[in-house]
């Protein structure tokens, strides 16, 4: 019984701050609805681009150590997309049309 009474004074601790401040309470519910309108829209005004799968060499993990992880974070080399995995034992799974 202890706990519908806690819940029936926190209810009404909310309800006397919702009344107390009705402008905060407004911009709490009126916020998260501004920001999904402005990701909506952009999201319409700038659709998704398909592109091919694109496969970059292996890199480094920080669990290899510092410095093979600071030169693979470093070196630009090999960023460039390519078709295939470069992995050398991958197979590569078959692709089924939907």
């Amino acid at each position: 019984m202890a706990f519908f009474h806690q819940l029936k004074l926190l209810l009404w601790k909310n309800g006397l701050g919702i009344i107390r401040r009705p402008v905060w309470s407004l911009t709490l519910i009126l916020w998260p609805i501004i920001i999904f309108i402005i990701i909506a829209v952009t999201r319409h005004q700038f659709p998704p681009v398909l592109r091919q799968t694109c496969y970059v060499g292996p890199r480094n993990l920080p669990s290899t150590g510092f410095f093979p992880f600071l030169e693979t974070l470093m070196c630009n080399s090999d960023s460039d997309c390519h078709n295939a995995s470069r992995l050398a034992n991958s197979k590569q799974p078959s692709r089924t049309k939907r």
